[in-house]
């Protein structure tokens, strides 16, 4: 039977994946490892977990922490017409 901490784990995993994906920093376009992303797949699991819905507003609060603001992929999300759920 699976633990908590296998459902964790598992969701961090997906949520790498999603993240190493995307590359939305272009870490990995630049050779960085694909644990690069881990921080944040664990603070988004962690969010997604409290079963709050997962909006940009979210995301982007996350990313800014992890990168702040000069973070391409926060200024570029952060131009109008960006909001809505983060899902898509």
């Amino acid at each position: 039977m699976a633990t908590d901490d296998d459902r964790v784990d598992r969701l961090i995993v997906q949520v790498r994946a999603v993240l190493c994906w995307h590359d939305p920093e272009g870490l990995l376009a630049h050779g960085c490892r694909e644990d690069e992303y881990d921080p944040e797949a664990w603070d988004l699991a962690v969010l997604i977990l409290t079963g709050r819905p997962m909006t940009c507003e979210l995301v982007l609060d996350t990313w800014d922490r992890w990168f702040g603001p000069g973070s391409i992929r926060v200024r570029d999300s952060s131009k109008p017409g960006r909001g809505g759920r983060a899902d898509r």
